[in-house]
């Protein structure tokens, strides 16, 4: 954590947001969460990394085998198996990764699969929009 050089703003909003990271071991959790975005997002520049997670503090808290990868798995298969395009998107909106895979993504994909959508929308629509949002948006969609 160290090596990120984080400033005191920064370090608050990390605490406002994921105040969990206060119960963290450095050594044993969040120093291997950082490694593990670093490699993850082929990120080399410690500014990159520090974005990341400035943008997205919970993502020290998330668990990476039965969180982080099955999302980034399935949002590569979104786009059709395009890992760099995915984690690019993903380390400039990592807060996507903070939705649920199983209550809101894959359930809101299958439904573009469903009504038969000739172009995927952007994941930050597929992703981030309010359920009312997303429900106009569907209507408008199946209406073209």
């Amino acid at each position: 954590m160290d090596r990120l050089e984080l400033d005191e703003g920064q370090i608050t909003r990390i605490i406002r947001y994921c105040p969990s990271v206060l119960g963290r071991s450095i050594d044993d959790s969040l120093d291997p969460s950082v490694q593990w975005i670093e490699k993850r997002f082929n990120l080399r520049d410690k500014s990159a990394v520090r974005d990341m997670i400035c943008k997205c503090p919970a993502l020290l808290s998330y668990n990476v085998k039965s969180n982080l990868e099955p999302k980034i798995a399935f949002l590569m298969k979104v786009l059709g198996g395009d890992e760099s395009k995915a984690l690019a998107i993903l380390a400039h909106n990592p807060t996507l990764l903070s939705y649920s895979l199983e209550k809101r993504i894959q359930p809101r994909w299958e439904q573009c699969q469903e009504i038969g959508l000739s172009k995927m929308p952007a994941l930050t629509t597929l992703i981030m929009s309010t359920n009312d949002n997303w429900d106009d948006y569907l209507e408008r969609k199946m209406e073209q």
